[in-house]
């Protein structure tokens, strides 16, 4: 049986010490996931914002841009975004370092 080891204060309570070790299915019950899978604000533009930027547009201007079409931005946010769907989309492989 997979088991988890709870930090004891991960369901915002201490916990007793017979819960601290739960197996998986019942942490899946108690617990709900966090915001994985959430899709931004920005993922609809996010090939005219690429274009923008490969066009040497700033993030700030690209912000500009984005609140004409009524969607607040700023530009950590704007980073922080496009930095992900870099990752995300890079096909790059690893070197093999063996």
């Amino acid at each position: 049986m997979l088991t988890l080891l709870l930090n004891p204060r991960a369901l915002g309570r201490i916990l007793t010490d017979d819960e601290v070790c739960v197996d998986v299915k019942s942490f899946k019950r108690k617990v709900r996931p966090g915001r994985r899978g959430r899709v931004s604000k920005f993922a609809p533009y996010v090939q005219e914002i690429r274009q923008l930027r490969d066009d040497g547009y700033t993030l700030r201007q690209i912000c500009d841009w984005l609140a004409t079409k009524r969607i607040k931005a700023n530009v950590a946010a704007l980073s922080v975004f496009l930095l992900r769907a870099a990752r995300a989309g890079s096909t790059r492989k690893r070197k093999d370092r063996s």
